[in-house]
Order: structure tokens, then sequence, then C-alpha cells
């Protein structure tokens, strides 16, 4: 688990709307100016608008790629694997997920990707779009040929880092849960 201080950027963007805030509660308490409040929701609307402007633009599967990733199985003399994120914390965020040189993409909490890969050790990496170099996580993974490997990728938020986790679901039926919720993903090019 990798934690990173939080970026600059993000820090002087959550005091600037901390003190604008501030300004807007003891201006409605005086009964104070309401463009004050479009102010401080203006704010709020920039603050949300650059924690997901990374996000790329969502190409699902097409429906016999998806029914084939949905059946959780292997090619033969491949090994396939799952990369699905679930959790509230930065879930609207995009994670940029890389799997060697080969593969890249993004995903939203509630997505997954899928890829079949040769048999032997893969490195899995994940930072958030807007997190900086310092926000990520990675799993060094070995697959063995027709196996299925389902990893989930959280993030949590303390007061001042964020912290990506990787695990590998050991519980199958757990696993297959969560990916019949997930929307699938394609792979950017």
């Amino acid at each position: 688990m990798d934690k990173s201080k939080i970026t600059v950027t993000t820090a002087l963007l959550a005091a600037a709307a901390f003190i604008i805030f501030l300004f807007v509660g003891f201006s409605i308490g005086s009964g104070g100016s309401p463009l004050l409040v479009v102010l401080a929701l203006a704010s709020v609307g920039a603050l949300i608008y650059f924690f997901v402007s990374g996000n790329k633009k969502e190409v699902v599967l097409d429906d016999a790629a998806l029914a084939d990733a949905r059946r959780m199985q292997a090619p033969s003399g491949m090994a396939r694997l799952y990369i699905v994120r679930q959790g509230f914390v930065g879930g609207q965020q995009g994670m940029d997920v890389a799997i060697g040189e080969t593969y890249r993409g993004q995903i939203k909490s509630g997505r997954a990707l899928v890829a079949d890969l040769p048999p032997g050790p893969h490195a899995l990496s994940v930072r958030m779009a807007r997190g900086g170099d310092k926000s990520n996580a990675s799993l060094a993974l070995d697959l063995a040929a027709d196996s299925v490997t389902v990893v989930k990728a959280t993030s949590s938020m303390g007061t001042t880092t964020a912290a990506l986790q990787l695990s590998v679901m050991t519980d199958m039926s757990a696993a297959r849960a969560d990916l019949d919720k997930a929307r699938f993903l394609a792979w950017h090019s």
C-alpha cells in the first residue's frame, strides 16, 4: 500500500474552498449576500471538475467480449486477469491501470477491466488520474496457464494522505459477485 501526500494544487483548492465557505457561513449567519452562496457553489463545482477532468472517455466491451469476460474462464494456455474497482472514496475519479507496457486503461468505482495474458510474471500498476506520481500502487503477479485471477483496486483517504490498494481476491464467489455488479470497459489503444 502506497501512501502519498496531497498535491500542492489539491491543498490550495481545498484551502480556497474552506475560506470561501467560511465567509459564506458568516454571510448567511448575518443575513448577507446571496452572491456569496453562488460563489461557494461555483467553487465546489470547480473543485469537483478538477478531480474528474482527468477521466478518460469510457468505452464498454461489445456484447461478445462482455459475454466472454463474464464466463470467468481463461483461454487455453493463457491466464485471465480481472481488475475491478470498488469503493466510495475517490470513486468517480479515474484510476489509471497498466499491465507492463502492453495494456493501459482507466477505471472508476464499479468498473472492471479484463486481460488475457501469457503465463508468467506480470507487473500491475495503478495511479489516480489527478493524484500525481506519488498516488500509485503496484502488484507483482505470477500467473499460471489456464488460471483466473481477480485483483480488487481500492482507495482510501486519511486527513492528509491518499492510499491506493491492490489485492488479489482469494474468494472466487465474492470476486464473481463484484464482477457481476461491474461495468466492463475496453483497454485504451
